[in-house]
């Protein structure tokens, strides 16, 4: 054994954030509630909720979205400990890695116009 440690390979550079893997990550699955859209987000079970929702934040698909606007869900409940370990709430037990997102987020100008769209649109297909 020659002592030296293996350097860490990035995997990922979000937003000038460098993300590291390393063998301690585990791939958590993240489902948006509102449109069912999923995300993969690797992150050590040793980090936080809040390190999770930061995550979430810096995620292309899932985010943007402030931790004051996620609520977080694993196995029915509600994640609330944000300086709590992902292992400490569960997260892994019985081998599961998902979590449900719902956004708290309030809907803007442009959702509602394209929301108005989509059901005049539903309307035209009836005649």
């Amino acid at each position: 054994m020659s002592g030296r440690k293996k350097a860490p390979s990035i995997f990922a550079n979000v937003d000038g954030c460098e993300y590291i893997a390393s063998s301690n990550d585990v791939e958590v699955t993240v489902i948006r509630s509102a449109d069912a859209k999923t995300g993969k987000i690797t992150i050590p079970l040793s980090s936080t909720l809040n390190g999770l929702k930061d995550a979430i934040h810096s995620d292309r698909t899932l985010g943007p979205l402030r931790r004051d606007q996620q609520r977080l869900f694993h196995l029915g409940r509600e994640l609330k400990s944000g300086n709590r370990s992902l292992s400490a709430l569960g997260i892994g037990k019985h081998g599961i890695f998902s979590i449900h997102l719902h956004s708290l987020k309030p809907k803007t100008v442009v959702d509602l116009e394209l929301s108005s769209e989509e059901a005049e649109d539903d309307d035209d297909d009836d005649d």
